[in-house]
């Protein structure tokens, strides 16, 4: 069993293994009571670090939305498990010079015929992969004096849901889909800062370094994403299933004010 499939295990087990926290000692208990479902939505810019580098690819912006559970296990460390539906890719773009020049809209010699010659030289492609995403990071506030500024670190499992390639080619525009040499599943470093402006909305930026070559034949690649989100959270714990009825919402925001 190969090193990715131990860790995406590993994750799966204690992701699952958290409601059975509620049957721990009543102290392990208190610290993980604080812990709050946080949706989050934003953009992604992604660039694959390729073998071949070709300087015409350039990132790409795409949405990701998902949600975190921020569990708090005192001293300013705070568990952070979560899932997201993200998508990575390129574009690539090539032209070249046919002989006849640019064509200027605003020259005299200008006519249809220059420009749509001039328009069948540009070919474009953009790649989007799409991802079911199980990121786990453990955060800590290191400032006293800043409490709301958060620091994160962890891994990001993701399995790939889909791959979509479009190409403009010289006035033809074709639609491929299908993820054909590639891998399934791709493991990630995680490293992010968050800073709280109102009590229950936080920004973030956070960087995700692939650490898997996610093409099973072929030129290499590993993803690269930096990823710009605003997150919103709300007094809900999904970890125990008093919070599921409105009484045990009530008792965990006395038990938060109680702490605060």
């Amino acid at each position: 069993m190969n090193l990715n499939k131990i860790l995406t295990i590993s994750f799966l087990l204690s992701w699952l293994s958290l409601p059975g926290m509620a049957q721990l000692p009543l102290p392990v208990q208190e610290a993980i009571c604080s812990a709050r479902l946080s949706p989050f939505l934003g953009i992604g810019i992604s660039s694959p670090s390729s073998e071949y580098d070709r300087s015409e690819d350039s990132g790409i912006a795409s949405p990701v939305v998902g949600a975190n559970v921020h569990i708090s296990i005192g001293g300013g460390w705070t568990l952070i498990p979560g899932l997201a539906y993200e998508t990575k890719g390129s574009a690539f773009s090539y032209s070249y010079d046919n002989g006849i020049g640019r064509a200027s809209l605003s020259g005299r010699n200008t006519n249809s015929r220059t420009l749509a010659l001039r328009s069948t030289n540009e070919s474009k492609t953009r790649t989007v992969r799409s991802y079911l995403s199980f990121p786990w990071q453990i955060g800590i506030r290191p400032f006293e004096k800043v409490p709301d500024l958060q620091f994160a670190l962890g891994m990001n499992n993701s399995f790939l849901l889909g791959q979509k390639t479009t190409r403009n080619s010289f006035g033809t525009k074709t639609t491929d889909r299908g993820t054909d040499n590639l891998k399934g599943f791709n493991l990630g470093l995680l490293l992010g800062v968050s800073y709280r402006v109102i009590d229950d909305i936080a920004v973030g930026i956070t960087y995700d370094h692939g650490l898997t070559d996610m093409s099973s034949s072929g030129v290499g690649f590993r993803e690269r994403a930096l990823r710009l989100t605003v997150g919103y959270t709300i007094n809900f714990n999904p970890i125990f299933l008093e919070s599921y009825s409105r009484r045990g919402r009530a008792k965990m925001k006395q038990y938060q004010t109680s702490k605060e």
